[in-house]
C-alpha cells in the first residue's frame, strides 16, 4: 500500500509539472571571409554579374574592389553571402547583356563609381545561384576636378535628357537610319549620356537607346514618331553613340550603333532571382581588396 501511495503522488507531481521553456534558438552566426580568397572573388563576381543581369536601365558595372564579405552557411541549403562591392560604369549599356569583364571603364572624365551592397544564395547542391537583393549607390567625377585635370574634356550634363541632347539624337539617329541596312525604322527610346564641347568648336556627345518600329524603309516617313515599336519580344533594341558637330562648315554627324535581339518578358519586380549555376560559373578578374 505504502508503494502504492508513493506511486500515486510520483505520478500526480509528474503530471502537474510545467514544461521547460524553450531555449531561445542562436542566431546563426555571420563569418567574415578574406577579400582575396578565390571563393570569394568568384562569388563577388557573380553577384555582379546578377546586379547587372537584372537592370534595364543605365551602364554595365565593373568589379573594382571587395570592400567586404561575410557569408553565413545554410546548412545543405549552401551559403548565403553578404557582399560589399566597389564598382565603376563602363561603357556597355546593360541592354547589351554583355560580361562585365569584357567592358571597358569609363574615361576619368567620365568616371562614375560607387559601391553595391548584395545578398548572393548559393545552393551547391541543386546548382542554383539567387541575387535575392541589392542596391547600388554611384556618383560621377567632381567637375571642377575634371575642369582643373583636363580644361578642355568635355563633362557629362546631369540634366541629360534637355532639347540639345534630344536635338543630337535624333540628328544622328535620321543618320543612322539612312545609312543602316535594316529593313525597318528605329525610333529614339531614352537619351542615357550627354556631354557638350565648346572650347575651341562646338561638338555635342550623346549616346541614347533605340528601339525598332514597324516602319519599314521602303516607304517614305516623314515623322518617325507616329512610328508605333514592334511588341515586346519581337522589336530590336539597340544602344548607339554619337558625335555632332560642325567641322569647316560641314555636318560632322558620326554614329555606330549595336542592336540586341529581342528579350521575353521578364518580371523584375520578384525579389528573388534564381538561374542554374552552371550558366554563370566563370571566374572574374581579381581585383584589388581595399
Amino acid at each position: 500500500m505504502k508503494a502504492l501511495l508513493v506511486f500515486v503522488v510520483w505520478a500526480q507531481l509528474s503530471s502537474s509539472r510545467a514544461e521547460p521553456s524553450p531555449q531561445p534558438i542562436a542566431p546563426l552566426l555571420l563569418d567574415s571571409t578574406n577579400c582575396n580568397d578565390s571563393n570569394t572573388i568568384k562569388v563577388s563576381g557573380l553577384a555582379l554579374q546578377e546586379i547587372n543581369r537584372n537592370r534595364r536601365e543605365g551602364y554595365i558595372y565593373n568589379l573594382v574592389s571587395i570592400r567586404s564579405a561575410l557569408k553565413q552557411s545554410q546548412g545543405n541549403a549552401g551559403m548565403v553571402y553578404y557582399l560589399t562591392l566597389g564598382v565603376d560604369e563602363t561603357e556597355c549599356h546593360v541592354l547589351s547583356r554583355k560580361d562585365w569583364r569584357s567592358c571597358e571603364s569609363r574615361m576619368f572624365h567620365q568616371s562614375v563609381a560607387g559601391e553595391c551592397n548584395a545578398t548572393l544564395h548559393i545552393n551547391n547542391l541543386e546548382r542554383i545561384v539567387c541575387l535575392h537583393d541589392y542596391n547600388c549607390s554611384l556618383t560621377s567625377a567632381d567637375r571642377r576636378t575634371v575642369s582643373e585635370i583636363c580644361p578642355d574634356c568635355p563633362i557629362d550634363r546631369d540634366d541629360k535628357e534637355n532639347e540639345s541632347s534630344i536635338n543630337s539624337a535624333n540628328k544622328a539617329l535620321t543618320n543612322y537610319n539612312q545609312n543602316s541596312n535594316n529593313t525597318k525604322y528605329f525610333n529614339l527610346l531614352n537619351v542615357t549620356k550627354y556631354s557638350f564641347q565648346g572650347m575651341f568648336f562646338e561638338a555635342h556627345f550623346v549616346e541614347f537607346t533605340i528601339v525598332e518600329t514597324a516602319c519599314s524603309k521602303k516607304q517614305t516617313v516623314k515623322n518617325l514618331s507616329k512610328c508605333k515599336p514592334l511588341a515586346p519580344g519581337v522589336a530590336q533594341f539597340g544602344f548607339c553613340k554619337a558625335s555632332v558637330q560642325i567641322v569647316n562648315m560641314k555636318d560632322g554627324t558620326t554614329v555606330t550603333c549595336e542592336l540586341y535581339q529581342p528579350e521575353e518578358y521578364r518580371d523584375l519586380n520578384h525579389p528573388d532571382h534564381c538561374r542554374n549555376q552552371a550558366l554563370i560559373e566563370q571566374l572574374p578578374r581579381q581585383p584589388r581588396s581595399e
